[in-house]
């Protein structure tokens, strides 16, 4: 995760906790420099590429956002593989947000 993103995201963290909105960040090994053995071991466990960022609790669907800073930013193959999927449930909601503010709209959405 680069910088501009990593700011991103503890703004969105902040906001969440200020609004006592229950959430998690999903740890994934993309982006880390992790030794070969960890990643290893994490792809045992079920660590994967694509799982979006954040897993939020709302009051009437579980939301699932993947962060991205405000321009540019792939969403690769696999992230778009999660969302297509996560969204055929119904009162789940998986959607991207290029920075925080875009991640608020979406949050006050719903």
């Amino acid at each position: 995760m680069i910088q501009h993103e990593q700011i991103e995201c503890k703004t969105l963290a902040d906001y969440l906790r200020l609004k006592k909105i229950r959430f998690s960040h999903i740890s994934s090994e993309s982006g880390m420099k992790l030794h070969w053995g960890v990643i290893r071991k994490r792809k045992k466990l079920g660590y994967g590429a694509g799982i979006p960022d954040y897993i939020i609790c709302l009051p009437k669907i579980l939301l699932f956002l993947e962060m991205k800073k405000k321009s540019g930013g792939i969403i690769s193959e696999e992230q778009q593989e999660w969302l297509k999927k996560l969204n055929k449930y119904i009162n789940i909601k998986a959607e991207v947000a290029r920075g925080f503010d875009e991640a608020k709209k979406i949050i006050n959405k719903y």
